[in-house]
């Protein structure tokens, strides 16, 4: 579970400390840009469209690094980092949000579980505008979040937009309910 990776390192540190430190270390891979990781990845890679992420990466990295710069060029530090902080943040928020994890955990013996089952009653999609093309963009890719928790490794949130229909005429099929929430 890919959450669990995420904030189980956070929830060990003193209250105190979690703000400053997590965001430190988004910093840092903002900062690195986790460069090692994506040239590994690319010798791996044998997708078509891998010139175009590389392209992608290369282009958005230099654009952001170049937007920090800038900022700090221009003695706009403080608002940069502020403006960095809060989209962290936000973007965090939205991710913890999107997972109903915390109740069912206490309650739970997890023992003759479906897990697509738990999958669907457990993730939250987020609605913003109600348009899930736009809401893929507004939600950092969280507007058809069941989707992805059942098929995890689509790598489109426009995929999700399109395999939503299959997994909701599935959950009809095995009776398992599918809550507009």
């Amino acid at each position: 579970d890919v959450k669990r990776t995420v904030f189980n390192y956070m929830l060990t540190l003193p209250r105190f400390v979690r703000l400053p430190i997590f965001t430190l270390q988004k910093f840092s891979e903002f900062f690195s840009g986790h460069l090692l990781r994506f040239f590994v990845a690319l010798r791996h890679l044998e997708e078509r469209n891998s010139k175009l992420k590389a392209f992608q990466f290369i282009f958005l990295r230099l654009y952001m690094v170049a937007e920090m710069c800038w900022a700090f060029y221009c003695g706009q530090a403080l608002m940069w980092c502020l403006q960095f902080f809060l989209t962290v943040w936000l973007n965090m928020f939205q991710i913890v949000a999107s997972h109903d994890f915390e109740l069912e955990r206490e309650t739970h013996d997890y023992t003759g579980l479906d897990w697509g089952i738990f999958q669907i009653e457990n993730a939250l999609d987020t609605y913003i505008t109600g348009c899930m093309h736009i809401d893929i963009f507004l939600s950092a890719g969280l507007s058809c979040h069941r989707v992805h928790h059942v098929l995890p490794y689509q790598k489109s949130g426009f995929a999700n937009i399109a395999s939503q229909p299959i997994i909701m005429e599935t959950c009809k099929e095995f009776g398992v309910e599918w809550e507009p929430r």
